[in-house]
């Protein structure tokens, strides 16, 4: 139903309309992105996650970098 519409709008909008095969690939491709943003998303939370916070350390740093710019 989905694929039809799609075909249907598409065949509206242009003078050749797409193959039932070019549909059903952007479909594919549609579908499998949207399955993967979440699995993106996850693996940026757990990198960044990762990333220690320590303040001590980077006080350290900015003040080094402040000794050098003096």
């Amino acid at each position: 139903v989905i694929l039809g519409g799609l075909s249907t709008v598409f065949s509206v909008l242009f003078d050749n309309p797409f193959t039932e095969f070019q549909v059903f690939y952007f479909s594919v491709k549609v579908v499998l992105s949207l399955i993967a943003l979440p699995f993106i998303g996850i693996s940026l939370i757990i990198i960044i996650r990762k990333i220690p916070l320590d303040r001590d350390k980077y006080n350290a740093i900015e003040k080094g970098i402040a000794e050098r710019n003096t």
